[in-house]
């Protein structure tokens, strides 16, 4: 399995609250007897995700272009003035889950 369906499913798990599996390019939930699929190759369904999580969190996210060309993404997650977590890709969706997962995982260091 690549890193990308490896972070969705870290992030379904740990950022979303989800008890999932992954199927087919997305990963998908079985909730009361209703399937919940989670495309995250989707940069508006992750975006719209990460903002859940930041709000839910009391965070902000930023995606930028880095480097030549904007070949590079990076994501930030922050609270007031400290950075969360931050992690750059050429893939915007990994940048976004991963720096998520890693958020979550150090707000319940703190917890």
């Amino acid at each position: 399995m690549t890193a990308l369906p490896n972070i969705a499913l870290a992030f379904a798990r740990e950022c979303m609250g989800w008890k999932v599996e992954l199927s087919h390019g997305s990963v998908t939930r079985n909730s009361e007897g209703c399937l919940q699929h989670f495309r995250f190759n989707d940069l508006n369904v992750v975006i719209e995700a990460v903002q859940g999580f930041c709000a839910i969190n009391d965070h902000i996210f930023v995606l930028s272009s880095i480097g030549r060309g904007g070949r590079y993404v990076g994501a930030t997650i922050s609270k007031c003035t400290s950075i969360t977590s931050g992690v750059e890709s050429d893939n915007p969706c990994l940048a976004l889950m991963s720096a998520c997962v890693e958020a979550a995982r150090r707000i319940k260091e703190v917890a």
